[in-house]
C-alpha cells in the first residue's frame, strides 16, 4: 500500500512540474504617450501590439487618464502603434527587453495639423405644408 502512495505522489509532482515548465512567460511592454510639443499626457490614446510576419493585431489597450499604458505579448517578434485623434500616429520596432520587461519610455506624438477647405450650408424649404384646421 505505501508504494501505491509513493508512485501517486511521484506522479503528482511529475505532473506539476511539467505543467509549470508548459506555462509561457509573456513579455510585458510599459510606456507613457506624450504630446510631442507640449509634453503633456496624451489620455485614451490607442496602442496596438502587431505581429512582424502577419501585420495581424495580437494586443490593444488605451492609456489611462495620465498617458500610460502596459500590454503583454507571448511573443517578441512585434512592432507597437500608436494612434490617438488629432495626431500623426507612429510606430516603434526598436526596443530593448531586460527580464521580459519593454520599458518604452515616453513615445512623443506629433499633431496632425490639417487645414480644411470652406464648408457651405445650404437649406431649401419645404413646397408642401402641412396644418391643421
Amino acid at each position: 500500500m505505501s508504494l501505491i502512495k509513493y508512485l501517486f505522489l511521484l506522479l503528482f509532482f511529475a505532473i506539476g512540474a511539467l505543467s509549470a515548465q508548459a506555462q509561457i512567460e509573456k513579455y510585458v511592454f510599459k510606456g507613457l504617450v506624450i504630446d510631442a510639443q507640449d509634453g503633456e499626457p496624451v489620455p485614451y490614446a490607442t496602442v496596438v501590439l502587431h505581429s512582424i510576419a502577419t501585420n495581424n493585431i495580437i494586443a490593444g489597450t488605451t492609456t489611462k487618464d495620465d498617458g500610460r499604458f502596459m500590454l503583454t505579448s507571448d511573443s517578441i517578434d512585434v512592432y507597437l502603434e500608436f494612434s490617438f485623434i488629432g495626431y500623426e500616429k507612429k510606430e516603434v520596432r526598436d526596443f530593448e527587453i531586460e527580464n521580459r520587461i519593454v520599458r518604452l519610455g515616453r513615445i512623443k506624438l506629433g499633431q496632425n495639423a490639417q487645414t480644411l477647405n470652406e464648408v457651405n450650408i445650404t437649406a431649401e424649404k419645404s413646397s408642401v405644408e402641412f396644418r391643421l384646421d
